[in-house]
């Protein structure tokens, strides 16, 4: 049997959780329907990890992918119009995106899979 990589993070867990619980409450059905996509996104590339590259780069991305979305934040904040919008939640945040990024990365490494698409040789 194929291994799949970890269901979810405990922070993914608790935000889907949360964003469920105010939708029922407040009663948005918008919101509801959004996150029953996002589950469904979330169930169908953990189901198809094992079988499909694009899911299991969903799942687990590699230190590249990190990587790349780093650089692509840096540029981000250099673009006029929304660059300034992005530095100040940067700010407002104290930093946070960073934390909570290294954070993500060190949980992927230590509950990693191996990469059953890696090629072989």
């Amino acid at each position: 049997m194929r291994r799949r990589p970890p269901l979810c993070s405990p922070a993914q867990l608790i935000g889907m959780t949360a964003l469920l619980v105010y939708a029922f409450l407040t009663w948005q059905p918008w919101l509801m329907i959004l996150v029953a996509l996002g589950g469904t996104w979330w169930l169908a590339t953990w189901l198809l990890a094992p079988h499909s590259r694009f899911a299991f780069r969903m799942r687990q991305p590699s230190a590249e992918d990190f990587e790349r979305w780093r650089l692509r934040a840096e540029r981000i904040k250099k673009v006029p119009g929304i660059g300034p919008i992005f530095r100040f939640g940067c700010r407002r945040s104290a930093g946070m995106e960073e934390k909570v990024a290294s954070a993500y990365q060190r949980w992927i490494e230590d509950h990693s899979v191996e990469n059953p698409h890696r090629p072989k040789g």
